[in-house]
């Protein structure tokens, strides 16, 4: 969301600059101080494979000399998770400052400390109504809501839905606990059990678990580009997760034509409606969303009908809408 904010900043002609923390950025690294720096700003050079980036928005390091003159001409700053907050309050002094909160994010720190960062001074910006509900609670100032948009120019269906293999699901990988990938590895598991035909693809940004099945395609490092053609490879996309601020997988899938099956997490609720456009189970369920997957394959004509409803479903998450509200945000209006 934060790249692609940026992007469509760029082409409206605001000079924008993405900064990466590298200050303590490389703390896993066992070397000195200078030489972690070093491979840090390296890497920030390198393209970011995974999504286009707009030529005009620079990149930059936390640790350049560039970057400390851009934070001195600033007149804007987005702080786009908790970590960044104290930062952004620290180095950038008289400055507008706007804080796109998109998950409440207690793995970073404690519910204590994300409060604070919710009443630091900073314009908050939500991207679903559970999140609003919580800053509401523990800020002083209203949130503004901007549920996240998908591009259906980018995210449309190219491979008819009555066309794809019912025997061929698809999931997001991921280490995180909050993203229940354990429950929905199980759940696909015990659906091949019925259904020997039955395949997997998983992409993700992380090496694969090891010792995958021959039936699992695991993509690693996925483009965009890429991604779609997972979408629309799959008839049925599923999630496990735990807790999400908004889940933007799943929507994007249900974009591709994807009959989405999920647990019923808190940040699905702003797409995804039980049994209309996509089936959805209790959290930590692996045997409902097995029962789900097998229903789906098992009743080819109501996979359709979900997924049918999906694709118009995504054409409400509009990018032009979400970014009229953020760039008011950003002019002051």
């Amino acid at each position: 969301m934060a790249f692609e904010y940026a992007n469509r900043l760029a082409n409206d002609n605001f000079n924008v600059t993405i900064i990466f923390l590298n200050d303590n950025a490389p703390h896993f690294l066992k070397i000195p101080s200078f030489f972690k720096k070093h491979i840090m700003n390296i890497l920030t050079k390198r393209k970011i494979r995974w999504y286009p980036i707009d030529p005009k928005v620079k990149i930059l390091s936390s640790t350049q000399s560039k970057a400390q003159k851009i934070i001195k001409d600033t007149d804007v700053v987005v702080a786009t998770a908790a970590i960044t907050v104290d930062p952004v309050l620290n180095d950038f002094k008289g400055t507008k400052k706007i804080y796109l909160i998109q998950d409440f994010e207690k793995w970073d720190m404690s519910p204590k400390e994300l409060f604070r960062t919710y009443n630091a001074g900073f314009k908050n910006i939500v991207i679903s109504k559970w999140l609003k509900e919580i800053v509401e609670q523990h800020s002083k100032n209203p949130p503004i809501y901007i549920k996240n948009p998908v591009d259906t120019d980018i995210y449309h269906v190219n491979i008819p839905i009555t066309q794809r293999n019912r025997y061929t699901v698809g999931m997001l990988y991921h280490k995180a606990p909050h993203k229940g990938v354990k429950y929905a590895l199980s759940a696909v598991s015990e659906v091949k059990k019925m259904y020997p035909n039955l395949k997997l693809i998983m992409f993700g940004s992380t090496r694969p678990p090891k010792d995958l099945p021959d039936w699992v395609t695991y993509y690693k490092n996925t483009s965009q580009r890429e991604t779609v053609e997972i979408y629309n490879k799959i008839s049925i996309f599923v999630c496990g997760s735990i807790n999400e601020g908004f889940g933007l997988t799943g929507l994007e899938s249900m974009a591709c034509g994807d009959a989405l099956v999920s647990t019923n997490y808190l940040g699905v609720r702003e797409y995804a409606v039980d049994k209309e456009n996509a089936l959805l189970t209790p959290i930590k369920d692996s045997e409902k969303l097995a029962k789900n997957i097998s229903y789906l394959i098992s009743h080819d004509k109501e996979r359709i009908k979900i997924a049918r409803r999906a694709v118009t479903m995504a054409q409400s998450f509009s990018w032009d809408e979400a970014y009229s509200k953020f760039k008011k945000v950003i002019i002051g209006e």
